[in-house]
């Protein structure tokens, strides 16, 4: 592929024709970089044949990086963006100036790719740029490392030089669709870390790592989700279990789980980062299922399992009026481990479904969709792909319970279904409690006396 290829498949996209009205309306250059330009040049390179939406190509708990000449234009271009480009605010966002991101090119771990620039110039100009290389040369060899990560001297930031070579390899990984001698390398470095991580005594230093886990966690769970052979992520994801410290296992539930050897025998998995309230810390979450749980919910009609979030908080009264995503996004993906499915799943026409909540107990794990008072439709972004990925607003679901419920699950479900259930609650009426038909009476008593000074006013001047 070469550099007029690529920018046709940018020119294709409807998101980068809004991003070029933003540059040309707010008088402002800037740059799409990151993840997102490098899945979709390895996603070419691989002979994807689909390219619709720019949010197709965003890591699950992915960012979108941008690029911008000064950092003081960082609140003008935002609100542009979020004004002009439909679901930019589902999406997380990462500003940057040009030097910032030169700095941050040189970390180990990154592949050739993550140094393009996608820019637009604020004469709706589109080229590609990169961060100290040739275009021609990145896009011939895409998945080329940038710096050598193989670790030989154990130092103090071996643990986070650990994290970028499991996120080396889960790039690769993404893109290999069958087995292939490169795996044989990613085992290689990830055995090579076992002696430096080893040298540190870990246990007794835990600065050294606590803040790693976190991360690492986040980067394990994309890797099974999005990687393209299952069996081949479950294998790389247990030769990881093998050399990372016990203690590591201990500090968190959810790398527990998905360092467990049975994982492979799973037949979905899932993952949900979100905060529970405000200025909270992210809660990550991973969930399995064998089987049996997946035959028992096909009948629930959620295309993703209800996933359970569990809020809490409510603003002081005294706080400004709820804006959307205030508290940020809640982030749900589920993986198929069958190819038959996962394939279903990247076919997925994101239409023909809708996002739903419903209030639940702490035992409950499925949503009745016959109560249609209990469910609570909900906007948002779903993206397919191996992994179907959903992006909601959760204040939004404090806001619509008043703050009384502090558990909720949330379902993909067919857009037929839940108009079905809407017009059985039409064609089936219920009768009010006494609160609301006395309220009832009241209001349609006020809108009468509102209705007769106009109604004197006509007849007058007729």
């Amino acid at each position: 592929m070469n550099s007029s290829e690529l920018l046709t498949i940018f020119e294709s996209l409807p998101e980068i024709e809004l991003f070029r009205d933003c540059a040309e309306r707010s008088h402002m250059s800037f740059g799409l970089t990151g993840s997102v330009l490098r899945n979709i040049v390895l996603a070419k390179t691989g002979r994807r044949e689909q390219f619709d939406t720019l949010y197709s190509f965003v890591d699950a708990f992915g960012d979108i990086d941008i690029i911008i000449s000064d950092e003081t234009h960082q609140g003008c271009l935002a609100q542009a963006l979020f004004t002009s480009v439909p679901f930019a605010d589902c999406h997380s966002w990462d500003f940057r100036t040009e030097s910032e991101a030169a700095r941050a090119s040189t970390r180990h771990g990154l592949v050739a790719a993550d140094l393009l620039i996608l820019w637009f110039d604020e004469k709706r100009g589109l080229s590609l740029r990169t961060l100290g290389q040739d275009v021609e040369a990145i896009l011939d060899r895409p998945l080329q490392p940038q710096r050598t990560i193989a670790q030989v001297v154990a130092r103090a930031d071996t643990p986070f030089q650990f994290l970028q070579t499991i996120k080396y390899a889960r790039i690769g990984l993404e893109f290999l669709e069958q087995d292939a001698p490169a795996e044989r390398e990613f085992y290689k470095l990830i055995d090579g870390w076992q002696k430096s991580l080893q040298f540190l005594n870990l246990p007794s230093s835990p600065p050294l790592w606590r803040g790693i886990i976190p991360r690492l966690e986040i980067e394990l769970a994309q890797l099974l989700l999005d990687t393209a052979n299952w069996s081949t992520a479950c294998a790389f994801v247990n030769r990881v279990g093998s050399v990372v410290p016990r203690e590591w296992h201990k500090e968190s539930r959810a790398l527990g789980m998905l360092l467990r050897p049975e994982l492979e025998r799973s037949t979905r998995i899932g993952a949900s980062l979100y905060r529970s309230r405000p200025r909270a810390r992210w809660r990550f979450s991973v969930i399995t299922e064998d089987s049996g749980e997946e035959e028992a919910r096909i009948s629930h009609q959620s295309r993703i399992p209800w996933t359970g979030l569990e809020l809490s908080g409510t603003n002081p009264p005294s706080c400004c009026r709820y804006a959307d995503f205030e508290e940020g996004i809640a982030v749900i993906a589920w993986r198929n481990s069958s190819p038959n499915r996962t394939l279903e799943d990247e076919r997925l026409e994101p239409k023909e479904y809708g996002l739903v909540a419903g209030p639940a107990t702490p035992a409950q794990r499925e949503v009745d969709l016959s109560n249609v008072d209990n469910l609570i439709p909900i906007s948002g972004y779903t993206r397919r792909g191996r992994s179907i990925t959903v992006r909601i607003d959760p204040a939004y679901l404090k806001l619509v319970t008043a703050g009384r419920q502090s558990r909720f699950l949330i379902g993909l479900v067919p857009v037929s279904s839940f108009e079905d259930s809407e017009s059985s609650k039409q064609t089936e009426p219920r009768g009010l409690n006494p609160e609301s038909e006395k309220r009832r009476r009241r209001e349609a008593a006020e809108t009468k006396k509102k209705k007769k000074p106009a109604e004197g006013a006509t007849r007058s001047d007729v």
